[in-house]
C-alpha cells in the first residue's frame, strides 16, 4: 500500500468517525462535499442503503445544488426499485448536463433494471461520445452483458469483439467471449479471436492462455499444452496457466506430469492451496496416500474453509481404515459446505462399511436431493442395498440410473454384475457387453474389481475378444 493511499485512508476514518459521532450525538456539522460523497460511497458499497440515505439527506441540505449528490439519490431510487422516479430524475440532470457519462452510464443501469434493453444499449452508446477511448472496453462489455441477460449471444459477441480490440489484455472481455462462444457452440471462433490478438502482440500471455483454453474445449491438447507454454514463457508468475496445464495432464491420467508442472511453480506452492490440493489429487489418483495426505493437509491449512481439502483427508484416511478419523473429516467438510454431495456419499460409504446401514441410507439419500448426476453415488448408493440382501432394489436403482445419466459404461457394468449376482447371466452378459462396447478398457476396474470371479468367466472373455477384435 503507497504512502499516499494509507494516508488518504486514515484521512477518510477520521472523517467517519467523526460523521459517526455526529449522528450518535444527534447534532449537526459541516462536510464538505467530497467528505460526503466519500461516506456515502462508503455505506452503500456495503449495502448499508439506509445509512446512505441518511448521509445524501445531510449532505442535500448542505450542498443543495450538487449534481454528484443527486446522480447518488438517483443511485438510493434504484437500489429501491423506483426505477421511473430514478429515470426522470437523471433526465432533468442530463438536460443540464447533456456532456457528462456517467450520468448515461446510469440511466443505462437504470433502464436495465427496468428490463428496457433497447433504451439501456441506447444510453451506453451515448455515453461513448464524451469518455475517454481507453474506458469504451467496459461500456462494451456493459453492452454485451445486456445482450447476454437476454441470451442474445450472437449480438453479445459483437460487442465482445469491439472490446476486445479496444483493450486486448482485459481478461473479463477473454471470459465472455469463451462463455459466449461455447453456448453457440462455435468455440472455433472464440480461439481464432484470441490468434488474431497474439498476430498483433505475440506477447500477449493473455490471449496464448485464452487460446489454451478454447484448445483445450475443443480436444486439441497437445496444441493447448503448448499455447500454455508460451504464456508461462511470457510471464513466469501466471500461476492460472501453470494449473490449466496441469489439469489437462490430469484430464489424461498423466498424473506424473501434471506433478512436474505444478511443482514448476516452485516457492509460490508453499502459500497456495490450489496448488497443494492438485498436488494432493495427483498423489491420490497415484495411490501415494502419505504424499496424498500430506499436500491436502497443507492445502486445509492454508485455507481453513476449504471443504473439499478437508473431505479429502477424510477419503485418504477411509481407505487408509481408519474409519473414525475419516468420519470426523468428513464432517469438518459438511460443516464447511452443508450441500457438499461428494462429502455425503463419502458418509454413506464410510456408514455402510461399519455396518451403519440405516446411517448410510440417510446418508445417500441426502446426496441423492443435492445432486442426483453424480455416477459414484448411484453406483455405491445401489451397492448398499445389495450389501443388505435387497437386489432387486439394486437393479431398479440402475435402472433408474441409466435414465437419468443415460449411456454410461460404469452404469452398464455394474448393470450386468447385478443381473449377474440375481441369476439373469443372459442378461447380464447383454449389459456386460453393450458396456464393453462403450469402453473395453474399464472393464478391469469397473466389473473385475467389483466382482473379481468374473475374471475368469469364459463368455466375458470371448465377450471382450471379440470387441478387441472388431476395433483392430
Amino acid at each position: 500500500m503507497s504512502e499516499e493511499y494509507e494516508r488518504n485512508d486514515e484521512q477518510f476514518a477520521s472523517v467517519l468517525e467523526q460523521y459517526e459521532a455526529m449522528i450518535k450525538e444527534n447534532r449537526v456539522e459541516f462536510f464538505d462535499l467530497e467528505q460526503f460523497e466519500e461516506i456515502f460511497d462508503h455505506y452503500y458499497a456495503k449495502n448499508k442503503i439506509s445509512k446512505a440515505e441518511k448521509v445524501l439527506s445531510i449532505a442535500q441540505d448542505q450542498h443543495p445544488y450538487s449534481s454528484e449528490l443527486k446522480m447518488r439519490q438517483a443511485q438510493i431510487l434504484m437500489r429501491r426499485k423506483k426505477f421511473e422516479k430514478a429515470i426522470e430524475l437523471l433526465e432533468k440532470l442530463l438536460h443540464l448536463e447533456p456532456n457528462n457519462p456517467d450520468l448515461y452510464l446510469l440511466m443505462a443501469e437504470a433502464c436495465s433494471d427496468k428490463g428496457e434493453m433497447d433504451k439501456a444499449v441506447e444510453c451506453y452508446l451515448s455515453a461513448l461520445q464524451y469518455m475517454d477511448k481507453e474506458e469504451h472496453d467496459y461500456v462494451y462489455m456493459d453492452i454485451a452483458g445486456e445482450y447476454l441477460s437476454h441470451s442474445n449471444y450472437q449480438k453479445a459477441l459483437e460487442y465482445l469483439e469491439i472490446a476486445l480490440d479496444v483493450n486486448p489484455y482485459n481478461d473479463l472481455i477473454y471470459l465472455d467471449i469463451l462463455f459466449a462462444t461455447q453456448v453457440l457452440e462455435d468455440v472455433e471462433h472464440a480461439y481464432k479471436l484470441y490468434q488474431k490478438q497474439i498476430e498483433k502482440d505475440a506477447y500477449n500471455q493473455t490471449a496464448w492462455f485464452y487460446s489454451g483454453i478454447a484448445l483445450s474445449d475443443l480436444d486439441r491438447v497437445e496444441e493447448a499444452i503448448e499455447a500454455f507454454d508460451f504464456a508461462i514463457v511470457i510471464d513466469a508468475s501466471f500461476t492460472e496457466a501453470y494449473f490449466q496445464k496441469a489439469e489437462l495432464y490430469m484430464a489424461q491420467d498423466d498424473y506424473v506430469q501434471a506433478i512436474s508442472v505444478i511443482t514448476e511453480l516452485g516457492e509460490d506452492i508453499r502459500h497456495n492451496a490450489s496448488a497443494n490440493y492438485m498436488l494432493g489429487e495427483c498423489y491420490e489418483n497415484l495411490a501415494q496416500w502419505t504424499n496424498a495426505l500430506k499436500y491436502y493437509r497443507n492445502a486445509a491449512q492454508l485455507d481453513p474453509n476449504f471443504s473439499d481439502a478437508w473431505l479429502s483427508i477424510g477419503v485418504i484416511t477411509y481407505k487408509l481404515g481408519s474409519f473414525e478419523e475419516a468420519l470426523s473429516y468428513v464432517k469438518k467438510a459438511l460443516r464447511l459446505e452443508p450441500n457438499n454431495v461428494d462429502a455425503f456419499i463419502t458418509l454413506g460409504d464410510i456408514k455402510k462399511d461399519t455396518g451403519q446401514y440405516d446411517a448410510a441410507f440417510d446418508a445417500y439419500k441426502r446426496a441423492e436431493s443435492i445432486d442426483n448426476t453424480v455416477i459414484d453415488l448411484w453406483l455405491n448408493y445401489s451397492d448398499l442395498y445389495v450389501q443388505t440382501g435387497d437386489i432387486e432394489s439394486a437393479l431398479a436403482m440402475m435402472e433408474e440410473a441409466v435414465k437419468v445419466l443415460g449411456e454410461i459404461p460404469e452404469l452398464y457394468y455394474r448393470y450386468g454384475a447385478y443381473e449377474y449376482l440375481n441369476g439373469s447371466y443372459l442378461t447380464a452378459y447383454a449389459l456386460i457387453e453393450m458396456a464393453a462396447q462403450m469402453n473395453v478398457e474399464m472393464i478391469h476396474k469397473e466389473l473385475f474389481t467389483y466382482l473379481p470371479e468374473l475374471r475368469n468367466n469364459s463368455e466375458i472373455q470371448n465377450i471382450i475378444l471379440r470387441i478387441i477384435t472388431d476395433e483392430n
